[in-house]
């Protein structure tokens, strides 16, 4: 699948999910994990 532009979806309000999508110029995945909530729930 080609990514042909920026997209958000979600929340990062009471801790829930917000994914983040964008396009790469290479084949490569970049993968990244933040959490507001990491602190309390590990």
């Amino acid at each position: 699948m080609k990514i042909n532009q920026l997209a958000v979806a979600g929340t990062l309000e009471s801790g829930d999910v917000m994914i983040r999508i964008a396009p790469l110029d290479t084949q490569d995945i970049d993968l990244q994990i933040n959490s507001s909530v990491e602190k309390q729930f590990g």
